[in-house]
């Protein structure tokens, strides 16, 4: 299958590429509807299939409902089965240039959401395609490099995919159903990271050293919280009510009141620039940094628990339970959240994704052109009945 859409006016900022690649490929999987809850993971995963995929796959991959969805590099999204890696449907995706038709390019992490899967490119091209097919359910133009994953934000209405133009740091937001503009907000400056939403608010940080409070709504300013000098923010935000957790370039750690514009507390263990996303539950943040550690910090005061050293820079880091999964020097690691302690490691390639996890497996893609999957060891799964051997 292919989608072509016409030509657009594009807005080119090739000197600032090479910083904008690193900040996306330490991006986390997407927002937290791109998960679902899974299994606990095993002690000692074992690799379940791997798929070639044909291409590099340079953001991590999404999944949800038996499904695990990623797109190559350039332009193709593909679903493949989360029991077995068959694939389930593929669908090129390409545009109008001034002289041909041109495979898109994604350096935008992937949004799966009320089965949709929804793409951003770095053309300003939002794609919403059916989770069960990969046929076109809209195309949505925002007309500039879009380097962060789309965030949904929920309404009675359905709801809205959320998408953050790098360039000029200008959020846009199209209906979840139809794509229909919604609103677009007032510019800010160049923005490499990713939006994060929350109780009505959408949070992002851009190249002023600062964390930034939009309307979901309507798109209004309603807050800024500067960070201080050169924590410029090239990650994602971490959302949880009012509260957001980011990391930076000077690599200060912070949480911060949206509501009443302040820092809770910040951090500078990383020892070296935040250019990932933290991973947050009721207790503690787990923040992976390019100095080659992965910390936990406590949630209420920023206190550091455990540090651990990993060999490269480390990854966004996805909690499971009771066990942190982050990737670092192309392999994969499984530390203890309660202690940072080692428990598995695996080299896949010289350059992979921040992990997924999906149904109780590990789920990372690569520069290689494969999708891997990780979970428990065949003898450890429970017995196939009928129904599920056919």
């Amino acid at each position: 299958m292919k989608i072509t859409i016409p030509r657009l006016a594009l807005t080119s900022r090739r000197a600032a590429a090479g910083a904008a690649l690193l900040a996306a490929l330490l991006m986390p999987p997407g927002p937290a509807e791109s998960q679902e809850s899974s299994p606990a993971l095993p002690a000692q995963p074992a690799q379940v299939w791997r798929v070639n995929a044909g291409a590099p796959v340079p953001r991590s991959p999404v999944g949800a409902a038996g499904k695990v969805f990623f797109a190559t590099q350039p332009g193709r999204a593909a679903c493949v089965s989360a029991a077995d890696g068959r694939q389930l449907w593929s669908v090129s995706l390409v545009t109008s240039t001034n002289s041909a038709a041109a495979e898109e390019t994604f350096d935008a992490p992937l949004l799966l959401a009320s089965n949709a899967l929804v793409l951003a490119s770095t053309l300003g091209n939002v794609y919403s395609l059916d989770a069960a097919t990969g046929r076109s359910n809209w195309i949505y133009r925002a007309g500039a490099r879009i380097q962060g994953a789309p965030a949904f934000s929920p309404s009675a209405g359905g709801g809205s995919v959320i998408v953050l133009t790098q360039p000029n740091g200008a959020l846009h937001s199209a209906d979840l159903a139809t794509g229909k503009p919604l609103w677009k907000a007032a510019d800010t400056i160049r923005a490499d990271g990713s939006p994060a939403v929350a109780d009505g608010r959408v949070a992002f940080g851009n190249c002023d050293a600062s964390l930034h409070a939009f309307s979901a709504a309507d798109g209004g300013k309603l807050q800024s919280v500067p960070l201080g000098p050169d924590s410029q923010v090239a990650g994602g935000v971490a959302m949880d009510g009012n509260l957001a957790f980011s990391g930076s370039r000077s690599g200060m750690i912070v949480c911060a009141d949206l509501a009443g514009g302040k820092i809770i507390w910040s951090s500078r263990e990383a020892g070296g620039e935040v250019f990932t996303t933290p991973a947050v539950n009721d207790k503690v943040v787990v923040v992976g940094a390019g100095s080659g550690v992965v910390l936990c910090l406590d949630r209420a005061g920023g206190a550091l628990k455990w540090k651990m050293p990993l060999p490269g820079a480390a990854s966004s880091p996805v909690i499971a339970g009771s066990k942190v999964v982050v990737s670092a020097g192309g392999a994969l690691h499984i530390l203890n959240l309660a202690d940072g302690a080692p428990g598995w490691s695996q080299k896949i390639g010289d350059d992979i994704t921040p992990p997924a996890v999906v149904q109780g497996r590990i789920v990372v893609g690569g520069q290689d052109g494969y999708v891997t999957a990780f979970g428990a060891k065949e003898e450890d799964q429970p017995p196939k009945t009928p129904k599920d051997a056919k």
